[in-house]
């Protein structure tokens, strides 16, 4: 989660887990949402700093083992790479080495824009070292949309919770839990439109 963005975190934390408990319902998926140093510093009553966990959730569907790690941000114009910290990466990285799949989702979350950007591990280095080479920090939301591959993810409504009177609203996870996507062609199209 984007520091400084605690509750909008566990906000965005929270519709995962519900989209996530839907698909449960439909198809053999289990998750596990991966517990921050706050939650166990809170159970163990001891500070707990250090501690550097791999991802936000792990998820698996048919026997793949998948790590989501969840960004934030209501920035209106850009998201800044560094909101993804070395060791986050690091531990993606080692997930799809291993045979499994890794994804950074980042949240557009602003008055106008409610929209969830979904890219595998890989395609964020390659993103992320083509806009380094160009001395590029951040990239702008309508080049992140552009570029072939970024999976958009959709609100949808899912069912109502009578045990807490509302409707369940999640996003679209299809594209995370059963295609594979890159997004070479699409980055150098963006890389060469400069």
């Amino acid at each position: 989660m984007v520091q400084g963005h605690g509750s909008l975190g566990k906000q965005f934390e929270a519709e995962i887990r519900d989209s996530l408990n839907y698909y449960k319902t439909k198809y053999p998926v289990h998750f596990f949402r991966v517990p921050d140093y706050r939650t166990i510093s809170r159970i163990v009553r001891r500070e707990y700093r250090g501690l550097k966990r791999p991802c936000d959730f792990i998820v698996n569907i048919n026997g793949v083992c998948s790590y989501w790690e969840l960004k934030q941000t209501s920035s209106r114009t850009s998201f800044r790479f560094d909101l993804v910290k070395e060791h986050q990466i690091e531990e993606l990285r080692e997930n799809h080495r291993a045979g499994g799949t890794s994804y950074i989702l980042i949240k557009r979350d602003n008055e106008n824009v409610k929209m969830v950007y979904a890219l595998s591990v890989k395609d964020f280095i390659l993103i992320r070292e083509e806009f380094f080479e160009h001395k590029r920090k951040s990239i702008k939301w309508n080049e992140l949309e552009e570029i072939e591959g970024v999976k958009i993810l959709r609100r949808q409504r899912f069912f109502p919770d009578m045990t807490r009177n509302r409707i369940i609203y999640g996003w679209n996870l299809d594209p995370l839990l059963f295609r594979k996507y890159s997004i070479q062609k699409g980055l150098e199209m963006v890389m060469n439109d400069e």
